[in-house]
């Protein structure tokens, strides 16, 4: 194994690291805000737009990512001519990586909203409380602490998942270290730091969804029954 080519390319892969992160934080917020409209649609209406959301999570959900890259990278520009001159392939792919997490992310949403205990709705709504309001007020932040375990680890396949969009000519870490490996055939050097600054990532940010877990789970609802046995056994 070369060493000195792996200390060599070392810098110049980790400055291609803040375009995964952006690829990953926008594509992860912009999907998980679609998701959670699916979901509302899909627990919440009945008709023609619940089951179309219900056709775009399933076919989101069953076409692979990289088929997802690249319809949106060949064949949009095709369908939006005007437009698709303009849009580069971080968004393209931003775009797929999106659409496929609203899709994941609308189930998890939807079983988190289902698992808002029916009484939540029933509180709010006898001091006078409008849908809307119990909505952002009560449903939505017990919601989300029930969905957080699983958004971490769909932040951290997502995150993984950028490294599809070298197929479409993005510049993030594995494009850059395919690039550099190329030239003298160092692909298992190459690949040997891309690993490394995987595995550093993913540890990162499962430690941070941990710790923000944590600190905001002394908010979570739970039964009066559940806090009277927890106040009992701390008083024992």
């Amino acid at each position: 194994m070369n060493t000195a080519f792996i200390v060599e390319i070392f810098p110049a892969v980790l400055a291609a690291l803040p375009v995964t992160l952006s690829l990953a934080a926008l594509a992860g917020i912009s999907g998980w805000a679609l998701g959670f409209v699916f979901a509302l649609v899909r627990s919440r209406k009945r008709g023609v737009l619940q089951a179309l959301c219900a056709v775009l999570v399933s076919f989101f959900r069953g076409v692979p990512t990289v088929v997802l890259l690249y319809i949106a990278y060949f064949i949009l520009p095709q369908l939006l001519p005007s437009v698709g001159t303009r849009v580069s392939a971080f968004n393209y792919a931003l775009i797929a990586l999106g659409l496929n997490q609203a899709a994941y992310a609308s189930e998890n949403f939807r079983a988190a909203l289902a698992a808002v205990p029916v009484g939540q709705y029933e509180a709010a709504y006898s001091v006078n409380m409008t849908k809307a309001q119990c909505l952002l007020r009560i449903v939505l932040p017990q919601a989300l602490l029930i969905a957080l375990p699983n958004m971490g680890n769909m932040f951290l396949g997502l995150v993984q998942e950028t490294s599809l969009a070298f197929y479409v000519g993005v510049a993030e870490i594995t494009s850059v270290t395919h690039f550099l490996a190329d030239s003298g055939l160092n692909f298992l050097e190459g690949y040997v730091v891309l690993t490394l600054i995987y595995e550093v990532l993913s540890f990162a940010i499962g430690k941070g969804f941990a710790a923000f877990e944590r600190k905001i789970g002394a908010y979570r609802w739970r039964p009066a029954a559940e806090c009277a046995r927890h106040g009992q056994g701390k008083a024992e």
